[in-house]
Parts: C-alpha cells; structure tokens; sequence
C-alpha cells in the first residue's frame, strides 16, 4: 500500500543507490522551499510596500503568481491590511506572506500533499467527538 506523504522538490542534485538494499536516497524539501529562499521565493532587488486596506487574500494570490503558483485555496480572510508593509530588496515570499497573516491570526497556511498552497481557519476541535472519558480507561 502506497501512502502520499506531500509534493517535494530536489535540494541536490544528486542521490544516492544501494543495489544490495535496492534503496534510493535523495535529499528533498518539502514546496515551502520555494517561498523561504532555499530554492526559490527572493525578491529581486526591488523593494515595494502593500498599502493599508489592500485584501489579504488578493495580495497573498499576487505574491504567489509573482513566484509562478497557480495551485491554491484561499478563502477571503476577514479583515484587511491594517498599515503598511514595506519589504526590502531580498525580502522573500515566505516573509511576506508570514506578515500578511499577522493580520488574521486565527488562520495557517501550508502547503497539501498535492502541492497546492492552503489558507485556512486554525482547527479548534470544540465539537470533535471525546477520544477517552471516564468509560474507556
């Protein structure tokens, strides 16, 4: 039975092979790699500022088309942009994002099993069923 466990991309560009084991190593990051500056995500050398009232939803969309994702589910987040953000030149995607969900803290962003980048509300679990009580243990 196989099992995904997330999108990567390649950290190096070579690997590793045992015949005797018939295993393949390779070293790989999970798609966050491409928005942190590991592999990808650095503004060129221009520095630009998001306006306060900008939508945070439409500006993360925009960070993430500048870096070519197309795959993603964003809802709209309840508030905007409340004062500037300014970022210098080599401020990275990851940075920017991080700074626009300051704004709307009860959210997470990620990336899925499927390489497409999530936005949503921080689970709570209030009405998930009780895994143990006074009965099972």
């Amino acid at each position: 039975m196989w099992y995904r466990k997330g999108t990567f991309c390649s950290a190096a560009a070579s690997h590793t092979y045992n015949e005797t084991t018939n295993q393949l190593t390779v070293q790989c990051n999970d798609m966050m790699c491409r928005l942190d500056g590991t592999l990808d995500g650095k503004q060129p050398a221009l520095s630009f500022t998001i306006p306060a009232g900008e939508n945070i939803r439409q500006s993360i969309i925009g960070i993430l088309a500048a870096f070519d994702f197309t795959n993603y589910n964003i809802p709209e987040l309840p508030r905007n942009v409340q004062y500037d953000l300014e970022f210098g030149a080599g401020a990275t995607a990851y940075d920017m994002i991080s700074e626009l969900m300051q704004f709307a803290p009860n959210y997470e962003f990620f990336f899925d099993v499927d390489g497409t980048f999530i936005v949503q509300r921080i689970p709570c679990y209030t009405n998930d069923p009780y895994v143990m009580n006074r009965t099972n243990f």
